[in-house]
């Protein structure tokens, strides 16, 4: 399976992985009680925003995958008998997570559920005893040197007649982290801190309390003081190796595997990872120690990155998969003791702060200092190091990337739809990519984590969102949610925020909020915004847009009673937070080619306000809203940085101007979307980190400047495949290979275009993505038959034509079956428009006319036609009356190709004139009615010639070939019709000249007369290019066809051409 298979897909395979693990779980309960501990849960409540949930805008459905979800579905409905389900977790971070799972058993189908909730208080003397007594016990099976000495001192504070207990108790009120500190502490060897040595009295009388559950101001500064100095001796100054680690890992949440702490002890160059080497006795000392160090009382093990072992040597599997962290409250209280004064602030450790003398204070000041620039380093280490991983193991895959087109290459057969797909992997190479696609999450995340915790603000707007949306397009979701819970645990598990220092906003200054409460927010927005992303680019288009009216009519309905409810509505209506939810609705309606001309109009707008904020500096007032709000503007200035979401605004800009572009291809305005994707690309420019949208709006323009027959569409065509072949995503890079093959046929490359369109076929499959799959078998299709065509013309002997057409046909109508069910329109239509070219393109090379083909083409173009008209899609209805006009001439109807050409002209020029009262434009400003005009007065010519053809058979009895050439020329009814032809191909050429000098319209145009008049006489030929001259008095335009009729016909060397040119 690819990394980037669809949602869709993964959701079976998911039920079919339940419907296993249900099995095994029933047979299993039938003989045996299983006991499932599941630790932590307080993790699992970050299931999405409380806004989303609290407002119903999503169901269980779209949140199965989150373990929380999973856990309610699994009690309230699997009716499982015989498990005893142990959820354990921090009651007050937890909260949310434990009610829900209160709400599931009460919800149950089975009766037979108890719930029994377990509140655990801090332990009491007798429990503290019972603790150091196991702890006794557990270093009697330990080997390790002092393990006899700490088994004494445990021993020791275990006895009840000795008072350390009582002391201990008093100190640590009971809560095991602390213990677990001052264990560690004795295991260490350190010192212990004077007041654990004080008598029960002593201690007593200087906290002035005997209750610690009863504390005074004395006891909690004399606990604070015990704690400062754990901290101190187990964190700071460290003397050897394993201190060292510990010294790491507290300040590394994510926990850390040997190689990385290797990485950061060791290298003291500080070298790049592309430079650094591992030595491998020393990784050996480091994955040791990293082993016996799970005993501490601190340490707490990661997630284990064993989907990495089929990829690194032996000898290193458990330095790369074995992860160490520490438990999660050291972190908390280790943050409270280097910065108890930096936000987000606990109220107790300020209220001991503030008490403390200046001294005391600065001591703190440039703790906090010294731990930013030991963080900074080391964040910025480990990100490189994620970085240089991420790009190893792309690389790996690139090259497998590589070799499968390769194989696919040289088995490929045109007509053979066997062959459009990768070959089949063996169980161990499917291992090793299913490896390598996990590597690559794995270091994705890692990178986007590091770069979080250097600038949570600046990177929540860059990081963060564009790995959402670039993971989005690819169809990797998993990675996208996967970020998204990294997200939340960091925003939320506040204590790593203490070391960043945010930007002094005046908005934020003159608030009552924090920085980190804004930046919470934030992120909650951004989390709706991310909702509606998702279901867009899963193809959910109509939920989209309904998701994002309810979520509006939500907002518009806050309260605004009080200062705070007032910020936060204005938060939620800010113009870049309100734009992005728009632009993405307005991309859901482009999709279902909904109010086509309304919704572009909305995103012009909302490119407006985003640019407002743009070209205004920080200090100058951006955007005054309707309520009066002043917006300030997001440049810097001075020593004033720019707005942390400076870039996001930058590339949502360009998202913008991305999705203008491709509505304005929608509906038909191709010079419009050429401009808007140049302007989609200027607002990146520069901005290495967002390849994957880069790619994508190279990949519209070179279709759009294919389509307007412009110079450069290949390459720019390749450019967006070359960044695509660098982020090694399949889906993407299927789609530039589908875009290069439709370019390669708009060029007249037939024969290349099929390979693109095959590969493209391949990676989609791979991926399961129905919707690329779709358009991949269109445009194979549509390759397959041009190439047909070339076939009949004996260009090809490999296959037959009538073998093309049937394997394109096939692909067509899967295609077909796919854009009916998802309902994007202008595809859909188009789509019945290449089918009714093709039933219309096999009449051509029959040699019977199929009545049969000739009404399917004439149905699927018919309906084309009309569905084109209800959904306002002038250029689609344009394009389906042309291919109706030319199936109703293939079929013989000359009269019926008349009308419809007729028809079809009306309709464009109706359509200018009502757009030239609107808007002023002319026909000259829409692409696609100059190319269609063009394209009918090519079949006027046709039937104007077919109608000479005719007439010219009325003289085939005279013997004489001098007699009859002299007799057709003197008929009026035959010379009307040249004069006819002459006119509709000079019009013809001269609309397509006006579309674009460089278009293959104009080859297409003068090869069709030159197919069409080669086997006509001299004589005709000559009076043909007579009444051409005359049309080109009147447009210069079409000066060429003069030169193609003198280079292809030799009518300069006729005596009638010297006549006639006097």
């Amino acid at each position: 399976i690819a990394e980037g298979t669809q949602l869709t897909e993964l959701d079976k395979i998911f039920d079919e992985a339940l419907i296993s693990f249900k099995n095994d779980l029933l047979k299993i309960t039938k003989s045996h009680r299983i006991v499932w501990i599941i630790d932590t849960t307080e993790k699992l409540r970050y299931e999405t925003s409380q806004f989303l949930l609290d407002n119903r805008l999503l169901d269980s459905y779209d949140l199965r995958k989150r373990t929380q979800q999973w856990l309610q579905d699994f009690i309230e409905s699997w009716n499982i008998q015989n498990v005893t389900l142990l959820l354990a977790g921090r009651g007050k971070e937890g909260k949310s997570f434990f009610e829900n799972i209160a709400k599931a058993v009460n919800d149950a189908k089975s009766n037979g559920i108890k719930h029994l909730d377990i509140k655990l208080s801090e332990l009491s003397q007798s429990e503290i005893r019972e603790y150091f007594a196991h702890l006794a016990k557990d270093q009697r099976h330990r080997s390790e040197l002092g393990f006899e000495h700490r088994e004494q001192m445990f021993n020791y504070i275990a006895r009840d007649e000795n008072e350390r207990a009582d002391v201990l108790w008093l100190y640590t009120g009971g809560i095991p982290v602390r213990l677990a500190l001052y264990a560690q502490i004795i295991i260490e060897g350190h010192q212990i801190p004077r007041l654990l040595s004080l008598s029960w009295k002593e201690a007593t009388r200087q906290a002035e309390t005997e209750d610690p559950t009863k504390p005074t101001d004395a006891l909690r500064r004399m606990q604070w003081g015990i704690e400062d100095q754990f901290i101190n001796l187990l964190f700071h100054n460290p003397t050897n190796t394993r201190t060292r680690i510990l010294q790491t890992l507290v300040r590394a949440p994510r926990g850390l595997n040997a190689i990385q702490l290797h990485y950061i002890l060791d290298n003291h160059a500080k070298l790049p990872p592309t430079q650094w080497q591992p030595d491998p006795d020393r990784l050996y000392e480091i994955t040791k120690l990293l082993n016996s160090m799970t005993n501490y009382y601190l340490v707490k093990r990661r997630s284990s990155w064993e989907e990495l072992t089929p990829l690194v040597d032996p000898e290193e599997e458990r330095a790369t998969t074995f992860r160490l962290g520490l438990q999660d409250e050291i972190y908390r209280i280790f943050a409270e003791h280097m910065a108890p004064h930096a936000e987000p602030v606990d109220s107790e450790a300020l209220k001991i702060f503030d008490s403390l003398n200046d001294s005391e204070k600065v001591r703190y000041y440039q703790n906090r200092e010294d731990e930013q620039i030991a963080r900074r380093d080391l964040f910025k280490r480990l990100q490189n190091w994620a970085a240089y991983q991420l790009e190893h193991y792309l690389d790996q895959k690139r090259a497998s990337m590589r070799e499968d087109e390769r194989r696919l290459e040289e088995g490929l057969i045109p007509d053979r739809r066997r062959t459009f797909h990768f070959p089949i992997l063996s169980s161990l190479d499917i291992q090793q990519r299913n490896a390598i696609n996990s590597a690559i999450n794995t270091f994705t995340v890692e990178k986007m984590v590091y770069e979080l915790l250097l600038d949570p603000e600046r990177n929540l707007n860059e990081s963060y969102i564009d790995l959402g949306t670039s993971m989005n397009k690819a169809n990797n979701f998993r990675v996208d949610f996967w970020a998204q819970s990294e997200l939340w645990e960091l925003v939320y598990n506040e204590y790593s925020l203490k070391f960043n220092d945010f930007n002094k906003r005046e908005a934020i200054l003159q608030s009552e909020e924090s920085n980190i409460e804004v930046l919470q927010r934030a992120v909650v927005q951004e989390d709706v915004s991310r909702w509606l992303k998702r279901m867009v680019l899963l193809g959910e288009y109509s939920r989209a847009i309904k998701f994002a009216e309810r979520v509006e009519k939500i907002i518009r309905n806050m309260p605004k009673s009080t200062p705070r409810e007032l910020r936060t509505w204005r938060s939620w209506n800010h113009s870049l937070v309100h734009a992005e939810r728009g632009i993405w609705a307005c991309y859901a309606r482009i999709y279902q080619s909904q109010e086509m001309s309304s919704t572009l109009k909305e995103i012009e707008w909302y490119i407006e306000k985003l640019e407002l904020l743009l070209q205004h500096t920080v200090n100058e007032v951006a955007i005054v809203r309707e309520d009066g709000y002043e917006e300030k503007g997001f440049r810097s200035v001075g020593d004033n940085p720019a707005h942390p979401a400076w870039t996001r605004t930058n590339r949502l800009t360009s998202l913008a101007y991305n999705t203008l572009g491709y509505g304005s291809i929608m509906y038909g305005r191709t010079q419009d979307a050429v401009r808007n994707y140049s302007h989609a690309l200027r607002y990146i420019r520069g901005d290495e980190d967002i390849n994957a949208h880069r790619a994508v709006i190279l990949n519209n323009l070179s279709r759009a400047l294919s389509d307007m027959g412009r110079p450069g569409s290949i390459s720019v065509c390749h450019d967006s495949l070359n960044l695509r072949r660098q982020l090694a995503e399949e889906v993407p890079l299927a789609f530039s290979f589908n875009t290069l093959a439709l370019i390669y046929d708009d060029v007249g490359r037939y024969e290349d275009a099929p390979l693109m369109a095959a590969k493209a076929i391949a990676y989609f499959e791979r991926a399961g993505e129905k919707r690329g799959l779709g358009l991949a078998s269109w445009q194979l299709g549509e390759s397959l038959r041009h190439l047909a065509h070339r076939a009949h013309q004996g260009e090809m002997a490999q296959t037959t034509p009538a073998s093309l057409y049937t394997t394109a046909r096939d692909l067509l109508l899967d295609a077909h079956q796919t854009f009916e069910k998802s309902r994007e329109m202008a595809r859909f239509i188009a789509l019945k428009i290449e089918l009714g070219s093709l039933y219309r393109d096999f009449l051509d090379i029959s040699d019977d006319k199929v009545v049969g083909d000739y009404r399917a083409a004439q149905d699927y173009l018919t309906q084309a036609m009309d569905l084109a008209e209800e959904h306002n899609l002038p250029y689609l209805s344009a394009d389906a009356g042309v291919n109706l006009a030319r199936t109703h001439f293939a079929f013989n109807k000359e009269s019926e190709a008349d009308a419809m050409v007729k028809h079809t002209e009306d309709l464009i020029l109706a359509y200018a004139k009502k757009t030239a009262q609107e808007s002023g434009e002319s026909i000259e400003d829409y692409s696609w009615a100059l190319r269609q005009l063009s394209r009918l007065q090519m079949i006027r010519g046709w039937i104007a010639l077919a109608g000479y053809q005719r007439r010219s058979k009325h003289f085939k009895e005279i013997e004489s070939k001098e007699l009859r050439h002299q007799a057709i020329r003197e008929d009026s009814a035959a010379q009307i019709y040249l004069q006819e032809a002459a006119r509709a191909y000079s019009e013809g050429l001269n609309l397509a000249e006006s579309f674009s000098h460089q278009s293959n319209l104009v080859q297409t145009l003068t090869e069709d007369l030159y197919n069409r008049v080669k086997a006509f006489s001299q004589a005709a030929i000559d009076d043909l290019y007579k009444h051409i001259k005359v049309f080109q008095e009147e447009k210069p335009n079409i000066h060429r066809l003069d030169v193609f009729l003198d280079d292809f016909l030799g009518v300069s060397k006729s005596p009638r051409h010297l006549n006639a040119r006097e």
